[in-house]
């Protein structure tokens, strides 16, 4: 496998007890792209994710959260605008 180890949960983690304990198993913490993961691993099907980090995983992560999820949108828009130019092909 590739890339960082990617823990799941279905609440921002939001105290240092937990950031500890996940930080000792994963590289990052997603509320989402575990399940696309898992997914893609059963249907034996490559997947690649691009993730922002979006929040310090820390008692400030939802109000830091909803402050920086435009930026990380418009920034994850300009990587998938200069991917996807890279592979035009011009005609």
């Amino acid at each position: 496998m590739n890339g960082p180890t990617l823990a799941t949960g279905d609440m921002f983690v939001s105290d240092m007890d937990s950031q500890n304990r996940l930080a000792s198993q994963a590289q990052l913490v997603d509320m989402e792209g575990y399940a696309v993961a898992a997914a893609a691993v059963r249907a034996g099907t490559p997947v690649r994710m691009v993730k922002f980090v979006s929040d310090s995983a820390d008692e400030n992560a939802k109000k830091i959260w909803q402050e920086t999820v435009d930026e990380c949108a418009k920034a994850l828009g300009v990587w998938c605008t200069n991917i996807y130019s890279s592979f035009q092909v011009n005609l």
